[in-house]
């Protein structure tokens, strides 16, 4: 419609209405501009807060967790000092409660800290949508630091291998039917560990005797005494982790 006017104008050499109608043109194509400029802000904005609602529910979800996982390290940690202080002692005393001490001591830390959207925000390279740089720079080093937090506090000791390669595995088995932690998740998403205090693996004399031999013939006491420090050194990165995602989730929420 508007060519045949522009054709008919020129025609009749109505440069007046030629303009005219060359600056409604214009003026179409920049508004039309404008609004897909606006939309695709708007867009960008709207994505941008979804992923930063996200990131504060993971934050929230790993502040809630990660006690519970220092609870759960703490009970390691006493069954390792325990365990460790008898092979120390006279071990001819040793029996059944030491080989479940040896077996709680070389339970595995479990994954708390939530770190999702940030992996998705990296992995299609949507993190520049949070336009306040700021903010983005604080979520980056925030989720560096907290991938090298996770795997400091969830890596596989050497204890935990040669305790594996020294305890028979009918025993093995029974332990952990008996003696192993269980994770429960209640229905907003926040873990808790429980475990069996005390555990009664109902071994026989002679799985004792078998066991508590090869454990001694093991010499678990150099990965011992490193696993008791890797308790220690992983309940204050814990710590630290409760602490500094705290604060990122306090800044965030006064900036939203």
């Amino acid at each position: 419609m508007l060519l045949r006017s522009i054709s008919k104008h020129v025609k009749d050499q109505n440069w007046f209405a030629v303009g005219l109608d060359f600056l409604i043109v214009v003026v179409g194509v920049f508004v039309g501009l404008q609004v897909s400029n606006w939309n695709s802000v708007q867009t960008d904005r709207d994505v941008a807060q979804d992923y930063l609602d996200r990131i504060q529910e993971e934050l929230s979800v790993t502040i809630k967790n990660t006690p519970a996982e220092i609870e759960y390290t703490a009970w390691i940690k006493e069954a390792a000092i325990r365990a460790l202080d008898s092979l120390g002692a006279d071990t001819d005393n040793l029996g059944e409660r030491f080989i479940v001490d040896a077996y709680v001591a070389g339970h595995g830390a479990i994954k708390t800290v939530q770190s999702e959207t940030i992996n998705e925000l990296l992995s299609v390279g949507a993190l520049s949508k949070i336009s306040d740089t700021g903010l983005r720079q604080r979520i980056l080093r925030h989720f560096q630091y907290l991938g090298g937090a996770d795997l400091e506090t969830t890596d596989k000791t050497t204890y935990q291998v040669d305790l594996r390669r020294a305890m028979p595995h009918a025993v093995l088995v029974l332990l952990r039917a008996k003696c192993s932690s269980e994770t429960q998740v209640d229905k907003f998403g926040f873990q808790t560990f429980v475990w069996p205090e005390p555990c009664d693996p109902e071994l026989t004399d002679k799985q004792i005797l078998k066991t508590l031999t090869s454990l001694i013939q093991a010499d678990l006491k150099s990965s011992s005494r490193q696993s008791v420090a890797d308790l220690g050194s992983k309940h204050n990165v814990r710590q630290d982790i409760i602490a500094k995602s705290q604060t990122l989730y306090d800044f965030q929420q006064r900036h939203r």
